[in-house]
Formats: C-alpha cells, sequence, structure tokens
C-alpha cells in the first residue's frame, strides 16, 4: 500500500479535484499538509470524507512564524507515514 503526501496552500478546488482523481485500491493513508497559517484546513472543506485522509496545519508544530515549511512537511511525512512507500 501507498501513503500519498499533499502540499497545499490555498488552493480548495484543486485539492477536491485531486482527492476525486486517487484509486483507494492502492492509497489507504492520505496526508494533507496545509501551508496556510491564516485559515486551517479540516476536513469540512473537502468534498470527500475519507477516513484515511490526515490533515496537518502549520500550527500543529508551531511554524507559524517559518516562511518556508515544506522541508519540515516532507520530513514529517516521512516520519508520520505508516507505509513504506510514500509518494
Amino acid at each position: 500500500m501507498i501513503t500519498l503526501a499533499i502540499f497545499t496552500y490555498r488552493r480548495i478546488d484543486q485539492l477536491n479535484k485531486c482527492l476525486e482523481t486517487i484509486d483507494s485500491k492502492h492509497v489507504n493513508e492520505i496526508l494533507i499538509f496545509n501551508d496556510d497559517e491564516l485559515k486551517e484546513l479540516s476536513i469540512d472543506h473537502l468534498k470527500i470524507n475519507n477516513p484515511c485522509i490526515k490533515i496537518f496545519n502549520p500550527s500543529y508544530w508551531g511554524f507559524n512564524d517559518r516562511k518556508f515549511r515544506k522541508p519540515f512537511y516532507l520530513n514529517r511525512a516521512i516520519e508520520i507515514a505508516k507505509n513504506d512507500k510514500i509518494l
């Protein structure tokens, strides 16, 4: 199985389109990292309510004061992932 890590910043419509195209036969964990410190992302913002989706916001790790967080999120995705394969 595969863990899918998605990094997003103010792209709710594109994120929903992306989630609609995921083949759930091979992906059993979806980690979404929101990079917008002004608006937290929640499952209510998504059109798909899938129990394998986990959402993380900058405030979860105290990243609000950082300008560029993606390298930290990449490391967190690897630490958090349940699967050996991460996309």
